[in-house]
């Protein structure tokens, strides 16, 4: 019995010592596999904040701000870029960081001294110049301490990866310059992305409207607000005066007080050209396209001061003087009005623009005494108004004048305008 009590003695023993040698072997291995770890403290609150996310943009910024753990010298900085946060580091396609800078003027340190690139050797930990498309490490010679809090770094001219990914970018801070004390360490990430493009169209746009309206009238604020009366009535026109529409009301004259107006809105870039000419009268000869009494026989040569035919502005389409008793028909565009848009880009053409040769919206706009006319005579339109640029809501006034001579016959006279606004886009 006592020789079997000893041979399981040695036994167990044995099978003790086998056991502490194999527990030695496992905790030698785990102290060389996390011996880097051992040395290296977490960073706190960390991110990188790019200026582009554009994929494969270039000149990059990448601005890092994290918040160190350990109060040691920070003499290097290594940065890995990578497509995962662990394991082994494989390169993101398309980046490039080794031809990178640290910008000096956005560096946050205890200690004066900026970051520069390490430059193309490899050093320790470093393998820059083995992986430049992958990793970049950074240098600044100051041996004292960092007091642990944040820290921040741009590093510029970065070129994005050339997918749209999502980079795992690993920082080490080392206390040499040699990378072979590594001090902090903790990992960020940045993606780029693709972009959106929005399309739009903004049509091209015309609205134009033409009317007669009261002179005590507002001016309506658009085409909507447009009245649909077109008959301007200067009333009795006789051989002492110059009746001009709007021509004010009496219990004698016959008149409506009316004057004619324009209005264009457009977007055309290249602006509009607004142009008349007169209709032709559907009865009588001669001198279809003056002011006339209808179905009636006019003399040819348009100067015959006893037919029912004024004689037209002369010469056509350029200003003509009027004198009272010197029979003439003719119209003016006395201004453009401006007051109901955002622009003032319509401007009158010479001959339209009556005495004062302006057609500057203001008190004269309705009632000024014009002298000058003119008369367009052909089946063309006549440019009375354009402008180079858009159009908002500006309206062209339109005033008719007219004297008789001592022999112009009786009659009612008329006359019916055509109005063309063509805008250039």
């Amino acid at each position: 019995m006592l020789k079997e009590t000893t041979i399981n003695l040695a036994s167990n023993l044995r099978k003790l010592m086998i056991l502490m040698a194999v527990t030695g072997l496992v905790l030698a291995s785990m102290s060389t596999i996390f011996s880097g770890r051992a040395h290296a403290a977490q960073m706190g609150s960390r991110k990188v904040t790019i200026s582009d996310s554009k994929i494969s943009a270039t000149g990059v910024n990448y601005t890092f701000t994290f918040t160190t753990a350990t109060s040691a010298a920070i003499q290097g900085v290594r940065l890995q870029f990578c497509t995962t946060p662990l394991g082994a580091c494989t390169t993101v396609a398309g980046s490039t960081v080794a031809t990178a800078d640290a910008t000096a003027a956005t560096q946050t340190w205890t200690n004066a001294g900026d970051l520069t690139d390490n430059g193309s050797t490899d050093q320790g930990d470093c393998t820059e110049n083995t992986n430049p498309a992958q990793e970049i490490c950074l240098d600044r010679v100051v041996a004292t301490a960092e007091t642990p809090g944040a820290k921040v770094f741009t590093l510029n001219t970065v070129t994005n990866p050339s997918s749209q990914t999502t980079t795992y970018i690993r920082i080490a801070t080392y206390s040499d310059t040699a990378y072979a004390t590594k001090v902090d360490e903790g990992i960020v990430a940045s993606a780029t992305a693709r972009q959106l493009t929005v399309n739009g169209r903004v049509q091209e746009r015309l609205e134009f409207c033409v009317a007669a309206i009261d002179d005590a009238s507002a001016l309506p604020a658009n085409c909507g607000a447009m009245a649909s009366t077109t008959t301007i009535d200067m009333g009795v026109i006789d051989n002492s005066s110059i009746a001009q529409a709007p021509v004010n009301v009496t219990s004698t004259n016959g008149s409506n007080d009316f004057y004619g107006v324009a209005m264009i809105n457009t977007n055309a870039s290249s602006g509009a050209v607004l142009g008349y000419y007169p209709e032709a009268a559907g009865s009588g000869t001669n001198e279809l396209r003056a002011f006339r009494v209808a179905g009636v026989t006019c003399n040819a040569s348009g100067t015959d001061l006893t037919d029912q035919c004024f004689q037209s502005a002369t010469p056509s389409n350029t200003a003509d003087t009027f004198t009272a008793g010197t029979e003439r028909f003719g119209m003016v565009v006395p201004c453009i009005d401006t007051t109901q848009g955002t622009t003032a880009n319509m401007s009158g053409v010479t001959a339209y623009n009556g005495t004062d040769a302006s057609t500057t919206s203001g008190v004269n706009c309705q009632n000024e005494a014009n002298t000058k006319f003119a008369w367009n005579n052909s089946g063309t339109a006549a440019t009375i108004a354009s402008s180079s640029n858009v159009v908002d809501n500006e309206i062209v006034k339109l005033r008719f004048g007219a004297t008789a001579s001592a022999t112009t016959p009786t009659g009612i006279y008329t006359v019916k305008t055509t109005y063309i606004a063509t805008p250039t886009f």
